[in-house]
């Protein structure tokens, strides 16, 4: 709570200086959120708590459940299931029945996450990352690795031996749509894209070797 609540006052010395002022949407709003959780938190108000903190509310779940059936502890085979169908994304998952009852805030509406699940923000590196996973599906190209800041693709070379390019995305506020959309427009092949994407990021992430053929592997050895 400590730590916390030194990240939330640093917060407001900047959020009193105007920093966020035309760079984060809502900063007002999400401070405010924050501080009135940390509150929540500092007097351990769970039942306030349960209906916003993901964590919280899988506890009270839980607890719930073994109040209800004393013979279970927290090693119970039951008490794992319920664990299970907490995270559940189809139909008898136990945040979707709270939340379609209506117990669960919600900061972002049913709309609003459909859209975003087909159209990523423009904003950000997310673009990027959405536009580069669906061209990888469109020419061939494996995804390797998919991580915040880098993806890593494995695909064929004229040869047929794997190749293994990295995209650097380390910036999260580099890279938006109006950075990149040239470049998808313009790139005809997926090792170009690659290219020119990471000019714009930096200097390139080092990519695991790509095989040699058998025949080049022995003769490096015998040499």
């Amino acid at each position: 709570l400590e730590l916390l609540g030194a990240y939330l006052d640093e917060v407001k010395t900047y959020q009193a200086a105007g920093v966020f002022q035309g760079v984060v949407p809502r900063a007002a709003e999400i401070i405010a959120l924050w501080e009135d959780t940390f509150e929540k938190l500092s007097r351990r108000d769970w039942m306030s708590l349960a209906p916003r903190l993901d964590w919280v509310l899988k506890r009270f779940i839980l607890e719930r459940a073994m109040e209800q059936r004393p013979e279970l502890d927290w090693s119970s085979p039951e008490v794992k299931l319920i664990d299970h169908l907490y995270s559940s994304l189809n139909d008898d998952g136990l945040y979707r029945a709270y939340e379609n009852a209506g117990f669960v805030e919600q900061l972002v509406s049913p709309d609003r996450i459909a859209h975003f699940t087909r159209n990523p923000p423009e904003d950000t590196r997310a673009w990027t990352r959405a536009m580069l996973l669906r061209r990888a599906a469109r020419e061939g190209a494996k995804v390797d690795l998919v991580d915040w800041d880098r993806i890593t693709f494995r695909f064929r070379d004229h040869l047929g031996w794997p190749v293994y390019r990295t995209v650097a995305l380390d910036n999260p506020l580099a890279l938006t749509r109006r950075d990149t959309q040239p470049i998808f427009d313009t790139a005809r092949t997926f090792t170009t894209l690659i290219d020119q994407l990471n000019s714009l990021s930096g200097p390139r992430i080092a990519s695991p070797p790509a095989l040699q053929p058998a025949n080049e592997t022995l003769q490096e050895e015998v040499s």
